[in-house]
């Protein structure tokens, strides 16, 4: 698998459609074997140069997915400068990902788990011409017809405070639920760390794919629209984001801050 180093972390550099071939192959596989996907945006490495658990549980990710032009534009602009550092051909957003693994598991009729993220009970996502339906589950949620369906459970009252029986119970619905893949939504570095931290426990569950999404389900469940196809491909779905949720202006400064990580880059 083809990778770029950026600030020590290895994204992938291939095209979507290879992405989702591997993927679909891990997801056949025999043995259990998990497959951990995150998705580090320019944000999310500024963030990581002041927190090393965070840049370490980043590190140890099978695929860091460049979810981010200016991922993508930091590497041109390096291996442009230094010629030393490989360049990425493209964003991946994970939004692209995971629909494309939702209709995998469609195809597939195995059942799928969102964990964290709001509100999503009653949710309906529009994949290609389907409309799925996303099912909460509780204490009483029937799995006798889980196949193809989408599961969500809000995981944790305070990701940052978790208790046993919160534990307790998210282990029994995967148990019982079998998913081949799950999604967390915890927001970074919460959702990095859990993934890390039950590594063991969901390979041992069959879990064949798991993946922080952030608030990937809330465009999916158009809770929040994307932002147009140009203003993706140019590097401006962040203002759009920010238009829509004006409370993320302060995260959003860490776009300046990744901009002199990539200069000082060039001095070191």
């Amino acid at each position: 698998m083809k990778k770029v180093l950026l600030f020590n972390f290895p994204f992938y550099s291939g095209s979507l459609k290879e992405l989702i071939d591997y993927l679909n192959s891990r997801l056949e596989a025999t043995v259990k074997d998990l497959t951990i996907i995150f998705t580090p945006n320019p944000e999310q490495v500024v963030q990581a140069q002041d927190n090393s658990e965070f840049a370490k549980n980043l590190i140890k990710a099978d695929i860091l997915l460049p979810d981010g032009m200016g991922i993508v534009w930091a590497t041109k602009f390096l291996d442009s400068v230094k010629r030393s550092e490989g360049k990425l051909s493209s964003r991946i957003a994970g939004v692209e990902v995971v629909t494309e693994l939702l209709t995998i598991s469609q195809k597939r009729e195995s059942a799928v788990l969102i964990i964290g993220g709001r509100e999503y009970e009653s949710s309906h996502i529009w994949l290609n011409t389907n409309m799925l339906s996303i099912t909460t589950t509780d204490q009483r949620a029937d799995y006798s017809q889980k196949e193809g369906t989408i599961f969500w459970t809000h995981g944790y009252n305070s990701i940052q405070h978790i208790n046993q029986e919160e534990e307790k119970q998210i282990k029994k619905i995967i148990a019982e639920l079998k998913p081949e893949m799950i999604f967390v939504a915890f927001g970074a570095p919460f959702q990095e760390k859990w993934v890390i931290e039950h590594k063991t426990m969901l390979e041992e569950k069959g879990v064949k794919i798991v993946m922080a999404v952030g608030g990937t389900f809330d465009f999916l469940t158009c809770k929040i629209k994307r932002a147009p196809a140009w203003m993706q491909n140019s590097g401006l779905e962040w203002i759009y984001r920010l238009y829509q949720q004006p409370w993320r202006w302060q995260r959003q400064l860490r776009l300046l801050s990744f901009i002199k990580l990539v200069l000082k880059k060039i001095i070191d």
